[in-house]
């Protein structure tokens, strides 16, 4: 039986990282990581590309070979931030970068993205957003939505990332 870290205290600043994964028109993925400070500090931006529709062991190496990487206590996806066209693997995730892992949806999950595990309900901006936490307890994982969640219903670190991504993609189309 394995144990599974636990997060003491969730501090203001607790350090996470929000991934978004976006389609190239050539079918590539470019995927952007943002770590932040709680809501209040953005500490870095982390950057892959791959062709390989199951993006899992590219985030992993993004993820451990990140100069951020001893700092991030917690990574958050939100499935809706992730291409449709793309896989990935939450429970391989969270087991292999060794870090607790929040999965958000605005609906039901669907398919690849659903580990068969309890969904929560968290009320962030005044919407109902589901989460399916991995490796945290539902009050913890509520607990860091809430620190890393400014304004709306996206944490700052998926809607920050989202922002990069969607630059990035719409720079690449223009060949700026």
């Amino acid at each position: 039986m394995t144990v599974e870290p636990r997060i003491r205290q969730v501090k203001r600043e607790i350090r996470t990282l929000g991934v978004v994964a976006k389609r190239y028109k050539d079918g590539g993925s470019l995927i952007i990581g943002v770590v932040f400070r709680g809501g209040l500090y953005l500490d870095g931006v982390l950057k892959a590309t791959t062709h390989d529709p199951d993006i899992t062991n590219t985030m992993v190496e993004m993820i451990k070979s990140s100069p951020h990487y001893p700092q991030i206590r917690v990574l958050i996806l939100h499935e809706a931030l992730i291409d449709e066209e793309v896989r990935i693997d939450p429970s391989q995730l969270y087991n292999e970068v060794k870090r607790p892992l929040i999965l958000l949806s605005d609906g039901d999950f669907e398919g690849e993205h659903r580990p068969p595990i309890n969904v929560l309900e968290v009320e962030l901006g005044g919407k109902t957003v589901k989460v399916i936490p991995l490796g945290l307890r539902g009050r913890e994982a509520e607990k860091i939505l809430m620190v890393t969640t400014r304004d709306g219903a996206l944490p700052e670190p998926i809607r920050v990332a989202d922002l990069i991504s969607s630059a990035l993609i719409c720079l690449d189309e223009q060949k700026i």
